[in-house]
């Protein structure tokens, strides 16, 4: 009854735990990481996997690194930490005291497999562990490989794991060791393995490289005799006591946070649950009409809309319009554009504010939907968001609602478990990393009888949409604004990217983007020389498409500019943080394919974060991985699109 309990809560992104020191070892492990403030632990010996999943099972939150030599459990390493943006896979090597090649044993049941012999008193204790084969492999120091996984920023804790092989891993990890905090070692108390350390060298060792012994927990035992054959040692360096009281009082305070915040979550869902059935009650959701109703929900912003019109049109083929009207729920930050595309019948706007905050309008908006009796709803959006477009595919009441599996970044597991059940169908998602122009494809390939190929969005302008009484032949553009301020390049670097362009070509720029953003125009010219006109908050999306049609250049953080600019032909230097790194931008090399969308970017060890940056950042102040991003880097990528055009 208590597992099923546990089980239940999980469901609804909650936890039960026996959070005590003295009655659970993970609350132990998990309180001596926090007390030393770790924030990255390196996991030599990964196998498959099974640290990582027990330190995420118990809450740890940080960076984990994984180091596995063997071929096959490395694959399976791979799938198991693939959807945790803040666990990495080292490069496969086995980790010791030289740089080379070495063999290693593979064990029958794979956790045993060694660099040395197995001695009868392991294979009598445990015969599955007996050898059965044995893999070549590079042989590296940890020296070697830990610089591009760490940072001034990091605390770093080393758990080793290579059955017998402890020593000659911590021989080859001398600079790492001034640096971790803590460590966890696989300690046998009988030779179980070749020429290996046994429980009192290794204290020994410990001690004289500055550690205490903090816990112990059994590991392996002989199933016949009850004698205990290895433990798992943990070790620290000393601490005050005043460090150890304060994370006592900061742990309180975050574990009774993290209640609060689940408690929220699961009553917040239920609550939109209810009032969504109770707005759509009543009205039927039978197809009356000679033509099929199909809805295609896209709720995301103005970049990903640009990405996905690549496949977007593909819809109209397989929906035809002697046969289907295709209503677009979209977005009203880009609606104004879909409206003018000949992808679909009609658009409804969704302000995505006031459907999560104000109930007339999200009661009135889901009544629409329902009264549009689709037969069927498809949401084609990899990142799922459960208020907006899982919600309105439910109220569509659509005979198929068709959704992608996705990833978590919009959901917890409680929402989750409520939109599956709502679709009909759930079309499922390569494991493998994919940009968004390939995640696009590949959903539309599972609803069309043949596969889509991608290839890069483009669409054309109208010159209905001409801003009326522009002069300007020869500009550029410039987009400095983003989302949030920690994915702006700074506005001295645009301020000199503008004076090097007008210096080369004589060109003068314009600065554009949302109303909010015209303050950010309205410095960069108080602080460059180079003539620029502000044009943030002056233009409708179709008229910004058509001006950037016009221009000669854009340059642009990541945003929908550099996407539509792209789209329309304009070549295009994107400013491009690590967060989503190779997602939405770089865009690939598509075979046959002109590419005009060129990024420029810093690669750091923490790309792929997601935008949960891992550096404590100033209001307004923008992430390393953005800032880094040198005027010269980007004047280059400046210089090259000019020579291609032969400017």
């Amino acid at each position: 009854m208590k597992s099923f309990f546990k089980q239940l809560l999980r469901k609804f992104d909650l936890e039960f735990r026996n959070f005590s020191v003295e009655k659970s070892e993970n609350a132990r492990f998990l309180t001596m990481l926090s007390c030393h403030n770790v924030n990255t632990i390196f996991d030599i010996g990964a196998n498959e996997g099974q640290f990582g999943v027990n330190l995420r099972d118990f809450g740890y939150k940080g960076k984990i690194v994984s180091f596995e030599p063997l071929t096959e459990a490395r694959e399976k390493l791979l799938k198991t930490s693939k959807n945790d943006i803040h666990w990495e896979v080292a490069p496969q090597a086995a980790i010791g005291e030289g740089n080379g090649e070495i063999e290693i044993h593979i064990a029958g049941n794979s956790e045993s497999s060694s660099i040395l012999k197995m001695l009868e008193a392991h294979i009598s204790a445990a015969p599955n562990s007996r050898y059965v084969g044995n893999e070549r492999v590079p042989l590296r120091k940890l020296d070697t490989l830990a610089p591009d996984f760490i940072d001034k920023d990091s605390v770093v804790f080393l758990k080793i794991d290579t059955q017998g092989y402890e020593e000659q891993v911590m021989n080859g990890s001398h600079e790492l060791m001034k640096k971790i905090v803590g460590l966890q070692l696989e300690i046998s108390l009988i030779p179980l393995y070749e020429g290996h350390s046994l429980l009192d060298e290794m204290l020994e060792n410990l001690k004289e490289k500055g550690f205490e012994l903090w816990g112990m927990s059994t590991v392996f035992s002989d199933p016949v005799t009850a004698q205990l054959l290895q433990i798992d040692a943990t070790f620290f360096r000393p601490q005050t006591q005043s460090s150890k009281r304060s994370f006592t009082i900061t742990e309180t305070k975050l574990n009774n946070r993290n209640i609060r915040k689940s408690a929220l979550v699961f009553f917040k869902a239920i609550l939109y649950f209810i009032f969504d059935s109770i707005a759509v009650q009543g009205i039927p959701t039978s197809q009356e009409n000679t033509k099929k109703t199909v809805l295609l929900i896209r709720q995301d912003k103005i970049g990903d809309f640009i990405i996905w019109l690549d496949t977007a049109k593909e819809y109209r083929k397989l929906y035809p319009p002697e046969k289907y009207k295709i209503v677009l729920l979209g977005n009203s930050l880009w609606a104004d554009l879909a409206e003018k595309l000949p992808y679909w019948d009609q658009v409804i706007p969704v302000n995505a504010t006031k459907l999560k905050t104000i109930s007339r309008y999200r009661r009135n908006l889901l009544r629409i939907v329902r009264k549009l009796k689709a037969e069927v709803s498809i949401q084609p959006t990899f990142s799922r968001e459960f208020y907006h477009g899982d919600s309105l595919g439910r109220a569509s009441g659509a005979i198929r609602n068709i959704g992608s599996v996705g990833d978590m970044s919009n959901r917890n597991w409680l929402k989750k478990w409520l939109a599956s059940h709502w679709h009909t169908e759930l079309i499922s998602a390569s494991q493998e990393p994919q940009t968004e122009l390939e995640r696009n494809a590949e959903f539309l390939s599972a609803i069309q009888p043949k596969k889509h190929l991608s290839s890069y969005p483009k669409f054309d302008v109208s010159e209905s949409w001409e801003i009326n009484d522009f002069q300007q032949d020869n500009f550029y553009v410039l987009a400095p604004g983003a989302d949030k301020s920690y994915r702006e390049w700074p506005l001295t670097s645009y301020a000199e990217i503008a004076q090097l362009i007008y210096e080369n070509t004589g060109w003068p720029g314009l600065i554009c983007g949302t109303e909010k953003e015209g303050n950010i125009g309205t410095q960069i010219q108080k602080i460059c020389d180079a003539p620029l006109e502000n044009y943030a908050g002056r233009t409708t999306l179709p008229e910004l498409a058509w001006l950037l049609s016009k221009s000669q250049l854009l340059i642009s953080n990541e945003t929908g500019s550099a996407h539509t600019a792209s789209a329309v032909g304009t070549p295009t230097v994107c400013i491009l943080g690590g967060g989503h790194f190779e997602r939405f931008a770089p865009y690939p090399d598509f075979p046959g394919q002109t590419k005009n969308f060129h990024s420029v970017y810093h690669n750091m060890t923490c790309y792929g974060c997601n935008w949960e940056c891992v550096y404590s950042l100033k209001k307004e102040e923008p992430a390393p991985c953005v800032s880094k991003i040198s005027v010269d880097a980007v004047w280059n990528e400046v210089k090259l699109l000019l020579k291609l055009r032969k400017i």
